[in-house]
This record gives structure tokens, C-alpha cells and sequence, in this order.
């Protein structure tokens, strides 16, 4: 059922219940960045029961995402605490994804995501990991109210990332 939504629900419809509305504003990609970020999903889904060690998950994961991930060296992970090296991203999403995509819509230089339940900040790095700086996200979230995302530098402000 999520596989569909994800597809298929692109005009920002709104779940039943507790939701979380992540926007991301100021970007100059928005749908190849949602395009992007539902692939991973989509992939994600379909391949769950995979081990998190598995090295399809090389390919499953897009490319803008891992060759971001792969230009990072341990003090950016230090630094940028919504950042995770693939295994660790994965294994976040097969033990701890509380959360199901419910609806997305692209907006005026930018887009915003739509999931059923509390999106915690740790699932920030799907769409971080596009080169998109915190300073663009806003989440408006039914349990834990209105907020932007912090860390303690974010990777995206002090390094220089090759062809993503």
C-alpha cells in the first residue's frame, strides 16, 4: 500500500489521523530530488528482507545518494549528526522506520512530503543526502509541533560535492 501512495499520491493528500508535513523550500530540483528520494523508498520497500550487508544494496540505493554518502569522510559524520553511512541508513529504515509516505507535491522551489504518524529528524538524511542544506527543512508534525532542523555543522555549508 505504501508502494502506490508513494506513486501515486502527488498532490499533497492529507492521512487520516497523526501526520507529519516535511517541507523543503529554496531548492532548484525539486522533482529530481522527489523523484530521488521515492526510488530509494520504493526500493527500500520491495527490498526489506534483504541483510543491511547485502551488496545490492549498492544498487538499489540511487546514485545521487551513494556518491554523496561515499565523499564523506568520518569527521562530516562527527559533525553532521543527520548524516549515516549507508549500512547504518539502512538498518534505520528496516529497525526503526515508524512512519509510512502518505502523499508529496512539488511547490513553488521546492516540495513537501506528507507521512502518516511522527517523522523523526533521523530520516532527514533521505533527502540531505541530495546536497539539500538543513537550513531548507520545516516539519510540521501533529505530535511534536512545528520546527526546523539543527545539527552541530551541517556538511552541506563547509564541503564541495563532485557531480551528485
Amino acid at each position: 500500500m505504501e508502494i502506490k501512495r508513494i506513486k501515486n499520491n502527488n498532490k499533497g493528500e492529507i492521512p487520516k489521523g497523526k501526520k507529519t508535513k516535511i517541507k523543503i523550500t529554496g531548492i532548484k530540483n525539486p522533482k529530481e530530488v522527489l523523484a530521488t528520494s521515492k526510488t530509494l523508498l520504493i526500493n527500500f520497500l520491495k527490498n526489506k528482507s534483504l541483510k543491511i550487508t547485502d551488496p545490492k544494496w549498492n544498487d538499489l540505493v540511487p546514485k545521487k545518494i551513494s556518491n554523496f554518502i561515499s565523499q564523506l569522510e568520518v569527521i562530516d559524520f562527527d559533525n553532521d549528526d543527520l548524516l549515516y553511512n549507508q549500512e547504518s541508513s539502512i538498518s534505520d529504515l528496516k529497525n526503526l522506520k515508524n512512519w509510512e509516505w502518505y502523499s508529496s507535491k512539488i511547490i513553488n522551489n521546492g516540495l513537501e512530503i506528507i507521512v502518516k504518524d511522527s517523522f523523526y529528524p533521523r530520516y532527514i538524511w533521505i533527502f540531505h543526502c541530495q546536497n539539500i542544506p538543513l537550513s531548507k527543512f520545516w516539519l510540521e508534525d501533529d505530535k511534536f509541533g512545528n520546527y526546523g532542523i539543527e545539527t552541530i555543522r551541517d556538511v552541506t555549508t563547509y564541503k564541495k560535492f563532485k557531480s551528485l
